[in-house]
């Protein structure tokens, strides 16, 4: 004896009719070509249709609701952007080496191999970055390093001014991937990587010269040179504040 209800015949005729339509718009979205991860996400987008099959109405077109669960399901699998890292300047993926965050519906490349990175919507322009910071460059525009330098002016004291945007603390300022970041730090990550946890970047340039105006109007807070740039420890920025008060 059959048990199989009418909601179970139902979502068998859905997946009947619908399953072809699923995997062509996920393989749309992708954009990738890649027919066996279509598959797999198609197979998980039906799951997630079986799971709810008792709280929708699979009687009326459920087309415009698979579409919205394939979404889902590209989602859920590829919103791991932040546990992949692309070796900086080469556009080459590869696995983070650290410890995949868990999350629901988001599985490691060991336990099904799924790409680990967001799934590429068409609106979207290929990135880089490096991690921890995650300084990004726009595949689609210039190098982050030659917009960066493009911004720069030798001075005669052995310092590089920052011409581009300059915040009211005196700092530059540089646009990447829709984000400011200090222009210092962002010389600092080029050339030497990231800041050590509970450090931030300084400038020794500041230091060496006596004659320097404090606050804003310091011109040495403009400087990019890797070779005028230090780390310190964010506690002895809160003692100087302090004690220039």
């Amino acid at each position: 004896m059959s048990t199989l209800t009418a909601t179970d015949d139902l979502f068998a005729a859905a997946y009947r009719n619908y399953r072809r339509m699923v995997r062509w718009a996920i393989l749309d979205q992708l954009g990738t070509g890649d027919t066996y991860l279509a598959d797999d996400l198609t197979q998980d987008t039906f799951l997630r249709l079986y799971v709810h099959k008792d709280k929708v109405d699979l009687a009326r077109s459920p087309g415009g609701l698979l579409k919205t669960m394939a979404r889902h399901s590209i989602h859920k699998h590829y919103k791991a952007k932040r546990n992949v890292e692309v070796v900086f300047d080469t556009g080459d993926w590869q696995f983070a080496d650290r410890a995949m965050e868990s999350a629901d519906g988001y599985y490691t490349p060991a336990q099904t191999g799924f790409r680990t990175y967001r799934a590429p919507q068409k609106s979207d322009r290929p990135v880089t970055f490096t991690a921890p910071d995650k300084v990004v460059a726009d595949g689609n525009r210039k190098p982050l390093a030659e917009r960066f330098n493009a911004k720069t002016k030798p001075m005669p004291n052995g310092c590089i001014h920052w011409t581009g945007y300059v915040g009211k603390a005196g700092y530059g300022s540089f646009n990447a991937a829709g984000k400011m970041h200090t222009a210092h730090r962002i010389a600092y990550l080029m050339h030497f990587g990231p800041v050590p946890a509970k450090h931030m970047v300084s400038h020794s340039c500041h230091d060496r010269d006596a004659a320097c105006v404090a606050g804003p109007e310091c011109l040495h807070r403009r400087c990019v040179n890797p070779d005028h740039l230090t780390t310190i420890e964010t506690s002895l920025t809160s003692r100087r504040r302090s004690a220039a008060r």
